[in-house]
């Protein structure tokens, strides 16, 4: 059963109490260190205490209340063991849970990697590649964010480019769509206009990435930096 979540009205009282600005940040970073590790995950945690202090920075704090509600809300929600769904809230608490996690995830991107770097010694003998760690759940998402991915859909070139305000950029052959994202629990679904939404699990090695829908079915991917197809 999907979890209601607050009315307007009640994001509204939380919104006109009168917080200092590190005050609403202070509040913003306690509930953001509260979101529940996801189960699965096979990478070392985030460090999620760096990541909320970074967020709270970039979210204007005028925002911060109604982000600091909704997150609340939906932290709730699952700690009860419900699977809140965000594509329906009203259009301000939306809005407010897409501003947040929008922040939370840039801020685990790892960071643009040096233009020049020192020259590593040559090693004295090839060593054996090591297989890429395998990355699930926020962690894994983390990297696809700004990112794009690239393979083959019933024979047609696939490509996807995940925006941070919640907007994917979809090319199928030569057509072009324009979906949402959003993290459900465990997963991320993905909506186009007038489609039903679906949603996945998403795994990174490297830069293959897979993604498994809900009745099993899995389809690879390869990850690609930024937007190269220009979508």
């Amino acid at each position: 059963m999907r979890v209601t979540i607050l009315a307007s009205t009640l994001l509204a009282g939380v919104i006109a109490i009168g917080l200092s600005a590190p005050a609403k940040a202070s509040a913003f970073t306690d509930q953001c260190k509260a979101i529940p590790p996801v189960p699965g995950t096979q990478a070392p945690a985030p460090d999620m205490d760096k990541a909320c202090a970074c967020a709270a920075g970039k979210i204007p704090a005028a925002d911060l209340p109604a982000v600091t509600a909704v997150l609340k809300t939906m932290i709730e929600a699952v700690a009860k063991g419900g699977q809140p769904d965000a594509s329906k809230l009203p259009p301000d608490q939306a809005k407010a849970l897409e501003t947040g996690m929008g922040a939370v995830i840039s801020c685990l991107l790892p960071p643009e990697a040096p233009a020049t770097a020192p020259a590593a010694p040559a090693p004295t003998a090839p060593a054996a590649p090591a297989a890429p760690a395998k990355v699930t759940g926020l962690a894994a998402w983390a990297l696809l964010v700004g990112n794009s991915d690239q393979g083959k859909l019933n024979g047609e070139e696939l490509t996807d480019y995940y925006l941070e305000n919640g907007t994917v950029k979809t090319l199928v052959g030569d057509r072009l769509a324009t979906g949402k994202w959003s993290l459900e629990g465990n997963h991320v679904c993905i909506v186009y206009p007038k489609e039903d939404k679906d949603c996945y699990t998403v795994e990174v090695a490297g830069d293959n990435v897979t993604w498994t829908d809900e009745s099993g079915k899995g389809l690879r991917m390869q990850l690609l930096k930024g937007n190269p197809k220009h979508l």
